[in-house]
């Protein structure tokens, strides 16, 4: 599996850059599933939810009997963005199955995360596969 960060190049515009993952969250979860790290021919990248799976593989590793509901966002709408720059904004980071929508705190879209204000405080809203996370097993 590979993953992506974020660098800044000469002329002060951010890029992915796609690397083998290093993480060792991100390892130990393709160890339990490696098809997280297949790439779909349909979709190119995708997101993996690394924390949200860490939370379970915790809670199952502290509480192996569990049971848990989880409730959030399984669909989340395109950004609001109003202008042809934006649009072409929304070319700077690789479409991935999973895309986060970037909102700030005045409620303005954002065309993707490598674009937004370096100075704006900003959500990124990230949908929820709930079946994938239900065939999570460790």
């Amino acid at each position: 599996g590979a993953s992506s960060e974020a660098i800044i190049d000469t002329s002060k515009q951010y890029h992915e850059e796609f690397s083998p993952a290093s993480d060792p969250l991100l390892q130990n979860i393709l160890s339990i599933d490696p098809s997280l790290s297949t790439r779909l021919a349909s979709s190119g990248p995708r997101w993996i939810p690394s924390v949200a799976l860490g939370v379970l593989l915790r809670l199952f590793e502290c509480r192996p009997n569990s049971a848990v509901a989880f409730a959030d966002f399984d669909w989340l709408p395109p950004p609001d963005l109003s202008t042809p720059e934006d649009q072409r904004l929304m070319l700077a980071a690789e479409p991935a199955l999973g895309d986060p929508i970037v909102t700030d705190m005045k409620g303005i879209d954002h065309p993707c995360y490598l674009t937004s204000p370096p100075d704006a405080l900003c959500d990124i809203l990230f949908p929820t596969d709930f079946a994938r996370m239900a065939s999570f097993t460790i």
